[in-house]
């Protein structure tokens, strides 16, 4: 323990709150909660405690301490919800699927409103139907209901009046009645958002039975790929009106935990229960729940899932009291603005439903631990295959493979992908901007991304004294895209900064598949490797698509920018309220100065400007293509 640690835990208050506590680089490591921060805290730093393994290591690690004062442990538990969602702590059990599922929205906050897919649950106005565990079949439902119903999927905020001179497809298409347009009348539009409304709450019986005679048309003209199609179709309407797939008696809402944890795994199965039918179930993968408690795990999985999640039913039944039982109970019940029981069935089929869920768990745990053993066991032979291709003197473990995007002299950029015993590792994935070029040039670029992470591996390595994580941690094998001209770039780097690792070229052939390795002058054919060319398919394919994301994501921003960036006062919330309204550049350019003015963020003089711009713009284009 430092000084700061025992200064901040003298002054300790016993009232409740939430603490935080971080690493020597300043990283938080662990979030919690306690009625007493005094006696909470301090217990992590008594030896009688550090019997257990990760009490110890935490203990071991911790070198700030902070904390924030709540008015009671349900402010404190909400808090730490939060705070552990936003750090992600390596010692906290970790919602590592942090779902949220699917709603349809029918906005009839607007003036023509829209159906639209939603999941964050702020953003959710007019009418709501869900959650649904099946995207797929909400996305089935919407693509039938846009083309039946002829309702807008534009995001411009319609006021009855023109918007743009000239309607999207849809319109074309007889999917719009086109309100940008403005000879829509409300009245009109309401009678299809009124049959949108009635297909979605399931009375639209109509529908389903067209349904189920086009299926069995199809059918019995032996179309059975059409048949088929409107048989997903149909499910998916059942899935989304009626919400059914198994039968209880008690007509009720609840859901039903199940945890399972192995050695390396820890799963949370939960089945649905909506009006006393399952609507569906599902798993979470969590982190950091080996070894821990059952109880522990259930607050840690409830708190993190039902903070997420627009919908909170009555009962949640589980096989273990959760730990801080009550709390959660008055936090869920405050969140729902009504009663909420968390319960531990002892018989009955209630009882019979929490084992099926922990069995369900269980089964799911046993699978993914054949999986990775099966991965382990099967990297580890491909990297023994890789040792005696190459003929290394030791077996690889840890492969780095780097690659360079460019397009027209615009954005140039490097991905580092690691793959270890064969695995994908996505969390050491890094990007670099390369930022001392204006033009393209691999070398150099290869260079740059080179010197940058080994320098800042060396860097960390000085500061930490530890050479086995972040940055710190230098491959086993270096892989570059590219040839002998790749190689040679990234060889003078490690010489300048005195490092000695080995490095790969991966080789395409003509019709930019991967074809052979060049290792210390040798080209290596991977035909004859079959598991080997695989391997080295996938870290190319990888290395490059991680690239080229990242590189159209920046000439993505940059298209979006170029042209209102180019006016004075307009910055990023002008920009982004102009696009909300607007939609597109050509709808900014046909709008006058009151109409620009009345968007939110702007104002007179930011709209004259605007209007001016493109005022000067189209005079610009008049004169380079004069009217014969």
């Amino acid at each position: 323990m430092n000084k700061e640690v025992q200064a901040v835990l003298d002054k300790l208050p016993g009232t409740p709150g939430v603490y935080i506590m971080r690493d020597q680089s300043g990283t938080v490591i662990y979030v919690g909660k306690a009625i007493s921060l005094r006696n909470r805290v301090r217990q992590y730093f008594q030896p009688s405690n550090w019997k257990i393994p990760k009490v110890a290591s935490l203990a071991e690690q911790i070198a700030n301490l902070d904390y924030v004062l709540t008015d009671s442990e349900i402010e404190a538990l909400v808090l730490e919800a939060n705070l552990i969602k936003k750090y992600q702590p390596k010692f906290n059990v970790l919602l590592r699927d942090d779902k949220q599922y699917p709603y349809i929205q029918v906005t009839t906050h607007e003036m023509y409103p829209r159906v639209v897919k939603v999941r964050d649950r702020e953003k959710m106005q007019g009418k709501i139907f869900g959650p649904f565990v099946s995207g797929h079949a909400v996305n089935l439902v919407m693509a039938h209901l846009r083309r039946q119903v002829p309702m807008r999927t534009c995001s411009l905020a319609l006021d009855g009046t023109r918007k743009l001179k000239r309607p999207c497809l849809n319109y074309d298409l007889g999917r719009c009645l086109g309100p940008c347009q403005g000879g829509i009348s409300t009245e009109i539009y309401e009678q299809h958002v009124q049959r949108t409304l009635k297909v979605l709450s399931g009375k639209e019986r109509d529908l389903q039975k067209n349904l189920q005679e086009r299926m069995m048309t199809e059918a019995a003209q032996m179309n059975y790929e059409a048949a088929a199609e409107v048989r997903d179709l149909l499910e998916a309407f059942k899935q989304i009106t009626e919400k059914q797939k198994m039968v209880e008696m008690n007509r009720e809402d609840r859901d039903v935990v199940g945890i399972a944890q192995n050695q390396t795994h820890t799963i949370a199965y939960v089945f649905f229960l909506r009006n006393g039918k399952i609507q569906g179930h599902d798993h979470f993968l969590l982190d950091g729940g080996e070894g821990q408690p059952v109880g522990e795990i259930l607050s840690a999985f409830i708190r993190q899932f039902y903070s997420g999640t627009a919908y909170i039913p009555r009962e949640i039944h589980m096989e273990l009291p959760a730990v801080d039982l009550e709390q959660i109970e008055t936090w869920l019940s405050q969140v729902r603005q009504g009663p909420v029981h968390l319960m531990v069935p002892q018989r009955g089929e209630k009882r019979k439903m929490v084992r099926l869920a922990k069995k369900n768990a269980e089964n799911l745990v046993n699978r993914r631990a054949k999986e990775v053993l099966h991965r382990r066991e099967h990297g580890k032979s491909l990297m023994s295959n890789l040792q005696e291709v190459l003929r290394m003197d030791t077996q690889p473990k840890r492969l780095e493979a780097y690659d360079i995007s460019n397009l027209q002299h615009a954005e140039i950029v490097g991905a580092m992908v690691v793959f270890e015993d064969g695995v994908k590792k996505n969390q050491d994935y890094r990007r670099f901007k390369i930022r001392s070029l204006k033009g393209p040039d691999d070398y150099e670029s290869f260079r740059e991304m080179m010197r940058r992470r080994i320098q800042r591996g060396l860097k960390e390595q000085n500061e930490s004294g530890n050479s086995r994580k972040g940055f710190a941690r230098f491959p086993d094998l270096i892989l570059v895209d590219g040839g002998k001209g790749q190689i040679s770039a990234v060889q003078t780097v490690l010489d300048e900064c005195g490092v000695v690792l080995p490095i790969c070229g991966m080789v395409k052939d003509d019709h930019h598949r991967t074809r052979a390795l060049i290792f210390e002058g040798r080209e290596i054919d991977l035909q004859a490797h079959r598991h080997l060319f695989q391997l080295i398919t996938q870290i190319q394919d990888e290395v490059h698509r991680f690239a080229i994301t990242y590189h159209r994501k920046l000439r993505k921003n940059t298209m979006v920018r170029s042209e209102l960036d180019q006016i004075d006062g307009i910055g990023e919330k002008r920009r982004n309220a102009l696009y909300r309204v607007f939609g597109t550049i050509d709808a900014m350019a046909e709008a006058d100065v009151a109409d620009l003015a009345e968007v939110p963020e702007m104002n007179r003089r930011a709209a004259e400007a605007v209007a001016s711009h493109f005022k000067k713009k189209a005079s610009s284009k008049e004169a380079e293509n004069p009217i014969q």
